[in-house]
């Protein structure tokens, strides 16, 4: 009895102290970019689980949280492209023709998400945007303010 209780106990402690480091950088990743949205835009309890759910946890998996909790441009890229979308075009004879969406960013440009990704990444994509368009923030955020630090 006393073997198997002591099995029992080194078996727990062997699985509390193996823990998969991977999973403990994920979650610290994850918390603070939590962290950083809420910093930003406050909240209570269902506005963490939102953000942690819809944008922190989606990222990290994909290797876009560093691990300060800012973001990678990806991120960015992601939200501007990452919803499923096509057209559909009526061609004569009544057959039709599955078309993609536009991908290219709108202009305004949604400044979101750029207000939690490392601030030389926002400047480097700026800059590339500007090449052929004029850029400005949906929601009236001046460029140099982009970025976080």
């Amino acid at each position: 009895m006393r073997a198997g209780l002591a099995i029992a106990v080194l078996l727990a402690l062997a699985g509390c102290s193996s823990g998969d480091k991977k999973a403990v950088q994920t979650d610290s990743r994850v918390e603070r970019c939590t962290q950083r949205f809420l910093d930003r835009i406050g909240g209570d309890a269902k506005i963490r689980s939102y953000v942690q759910r819809t944008y922190c946890e989606p990222f990290t998996r994909k290797g876009w949280v560093y691990a300060d909790g800012t973001l990678s441009i990806g991120a960015q890229l992601y939200v501007l492209g990452g919803t499923a979308c096509s057209a559909v075009r009526l061609n004569p004879g009544g057959s039709t023709t599955t078309i993609p969406c536009d991908r290219r960013p709108l202009y305004p440009l949604d400044c979101a998400v750029l207000q939690y990704v490392r601030r030389n990444e926002v400047r480097t994509y700026l800059h590339k945007l500007e090449r052929s368009h004029t850029v400005s923030c949906d929601d009236g955020t001046p460029l140099d303010k982009l970025g976080a630090r």
